[in-house]
């Protein structure tokens, strides 16, 4: 979220939200988002690509695509979503230029599923009021959703008298959001330093000093929470999985899994689903 002397949010404010129900495929393979355009998937999943970005999308993800970008997408199972335009505005008063967000284009994961499950269903609740009425409301919930994103990622900036303790330094908060908004896809972590500016050990370093592990480790469990997620709250193969979560394979995701699990994929989902 953007800052402005560490005070300022960027934040989406909705012109459109439509809600669409097990959708076996869409009308179109191939389109154009006129406006900025987000996608917000309750359940089942689809492939997408856009200019640099492509991967599939699942409950718990958010789609964020640029105006005027062509995008082709694919339903892999019965999909569930809100398609939702927005402009981007500072603090919910300025309006900013379409160039702004671009930070946040691609794929966007929320951990807090069950308070992003409950912002769905009160957005769902909406449907069949007036279209300026649903607005209003899905607004804010939406708005919910993505300041939840912002903390999650460090990228909302919480005044210092909010919180208790020593904070991270700001340029591994940074580290922390780059690892999250990329841990999706083939991540290379010397990449990640010297977008930064530092070395890998000095980044490893400093990664651990701020939060206590090291950038890899925090990369693991990223990924696991999703592959968690996914397994619990989705149909998708492991090869599905593995592929969506940045591993080479299922048999590598098992492997991970059980290292830091205790159990294999296959045993989780058996064990914990109803």
């Amino acid at each position: 979220m953007h800052t402005e002397e560490g005070r300022n949010v960027l934040i989406p404010q909705l012109t459109y939200c439509r809600y669409w129900e097990r959708k076996d495929k869409f009308l179109f393979y191939e389109d154009t988002c006129k406006e900025w355009t987000i996608f917000a998937v309750i359940d089942g999943s689809f492939q997408y690509e856009f200019n640099q970005e492509k991967g599939i999308a699942a409950f718990g993800d958010l789609i964020i695509c640029p105006a005027n970008t062509v995008l082709r997408r694919v339903v892999i199972s019965p999909l569930t979503f809100f398609a939702i335009r927005v402009q981007w505005r500072i603090n919910d008063l300025v309006r900013v230029g379409q160039a702004e967000p671009s930070r946040f284009v691609g794929k966007t994961s929320i951990a807090d599923t069950k308070r992003l499950a409950s912002n769905y269903s009160l957005m769902k609740q909406s449907e069949g009021l007036s279209e300026e009425v649903k607005l209003w409301l899905c607004g804010h919930y939406m708005l919910d959703i993505w300041l939840s994103y912002g903390r999650e990622c460090s990228k909302w900036p919480w005044p210092a008298e909010w919180q208790a303790g020593k904070q991270p330094e700001p340029i591994m908060n940074e580290a922390s959001a780059l690892i999250r908004k990329h841990a999706f896809e083939t991540v290379d972590l010397k990449d990640i330093a010297a977008q930064l500016r530092l070395s890998p050990a000095r980044l490893c370093q400093k990664f651990k000093a701020s939060f206590g592990q090291t950038p890899i480790r925090f990369l693991t469990e990223v990924r696991l929470e999703k592959a968690r997620q996914l397994l619990l709250e989705t149909t998708m193969t492991l090869d599905q999985i593995s592929e969506y979560i940045g591993y080479q394979n299922a048999y590598y995701l098992s492997y991970i899994f059980k290292k830091h699990m205790g159990v294999t994929p296959t045993a989780f989902r058996k064990a914990h689903r109803i």
